[in-house]
This record gives structure tokens, sequence and C-alpha cells, in this order.
């Protein structure tokens, strides 16, 4: 494995085990990690165009999200490979040090989604909104309750994340939760993602063969 490859796990985790909007994702610099206590601070957004970091549009958009193990041992890996590690160094960056914009991180994105085998036809392009959407699935998945799911992904009130999961929180709600299902649902941080596709306001994931499947696995990317 490569330094590029370990970097295309972060970018990755930022959006899929962090929930973070794409352009939170690629404001975050190493001062904003705190790699011992599992924290990624969101401050900051990458602004369209000029590549600066601005304010988020909203108060709730500025939160601390708590990240696993797995995702932090992505972090420190790639922290140790980057040449560019310090405090006010973009983790997500392009071969010169400088910020991605969206639309290479887009292509980036495109990229891995290839590699690992889920560009499947006839289902919508996996996009950074996908990754955090499934992120606020998971949260759900595992037991967490609407109001910390709103806080975690920044939005500005507890409504609109009723109103983008209500199918997730009612089947949620219906099913029994133990904790084991809670840890199950957050073990396959190093090497995979689950992926929801959403049509007609249904949600599911979906598997390598195109066929409905518990999990879809992005395991594998940076060995290719």
């Amino acid at each position: 494995m490569d330094a590029a490859d370990e970097e295309r796990r972060a970018f990755v985790g930022l959006l899929a085990f962090a929930g973070l909007r794409l352009s939170e994702a690629l404001a975050v610099v190493w001062g904003d990690v705190d790699l011992d206590g599992g924290v990624v601070q969101v401050r900051c957004q990458l602004e369209h165009g000029t590549l600066a970091r601005v304010e988020p549009k909203t108060t709730a958009a500025v939160r601390d999200v708590e990240v696993g193990e797995d995702f932090v041992s992505i972090l420190r890996a790639w922290k140790l490979r980057s040449r560019f590690s310090g405090p006010s160094n973009f983790v997500v960056t392009t071969a010169s040090g400088a910020p991605l914009d969206q639309r290479g991180a887009s292509r980036r994105l495109d990229w891995i989604v290839k590699q690992a085998g889920l560009d499947v036809e006839g289902f919508a392009r996996i996009t950074p909104h996908q990754l955090r959407y499934t992120y606020g699935s998971l949260l759900l998945e595992a037991g967490g309750q609407p109001a910390t799911v709103s806080r975690l992904m920044g939005h500005t009130n507890i409504a609109i994340t009723q109103g983008i999961y209500q199918h997730e929180i009612e089947r949620r709600d219906s099913a029994e939760r133990t904790p084991e299902s809670v840890r199950q649902a957050f073990s396959r941080g190093t090497d995979s993602v689950t992926v929801v596709s959403r049509r007609g306001g249904q949600s599911r994931a979906i598997g390598r063969d195109g066929q409905d499947a518990n999990v879809a696995w992005l395991g594998g990317f940076g060995d290719r």
C-alpha cells in the first residue's frame, strides 16, 4: 500500500465514518483532528472557487464528531505517511499539499468506487452525499437517537434529521436492538462501508453483483 491509498481511505472515512459534508471534509486540517481522543472537529468548510476555509453556514454545523478506533487508525497511518502533517495542513490534499476542490474530490471518489467494483449498472452513482447519508443510517441502525444523529451530522434541527431518515427511524423503531447489533454496525471500519442506494424514497444496500445485500464493501481499494 502506498501513501496515496492511505489518503483515499482517510478521504472516504471523513464522509462515511464521520458523516461530514464534502465541503467540510475538504476543509479539515490536522489541527482539527484529535487522534488520542477520537474526535474530528468541524470548524470550517471549503469555499467553492476560492478554496478558502470559511465558517460554516449554520452554528449547528460547528461540531465535534466522535469516530471509531478503526477510522482513527486510518488517520494515524495517513498522518505518518503524509508530507503535509502539520496542524495547518489539510488532511485531504493534492500532490502539492494544496486543498482539493470538489470536482477533484468527486473524481477521486469515482476512481475508488470503480476500483472497488461498486459502479453497478442500473444504480445511481455513489456520491459523497450518499456516503454521508449512509453514516446517518448506520447510526440509527446501531440504536442512535434522532437527536444524537442530528447533532453529529450538523443538522439545524431534529426535524431535518427525522425527515431525511423517516424510513430508517421507522424500521429501527420496529426492530429490537441489542448491544451486539450496535457493535456489528460499526465493526467493519477499516476496509468497508455500507452503501445505501435510495430509489423512490426507499433505501437499500447494494453489493458488487448489483443484487440486494447487507453490505457493499469498499474493501481492498487501497491494494489496487
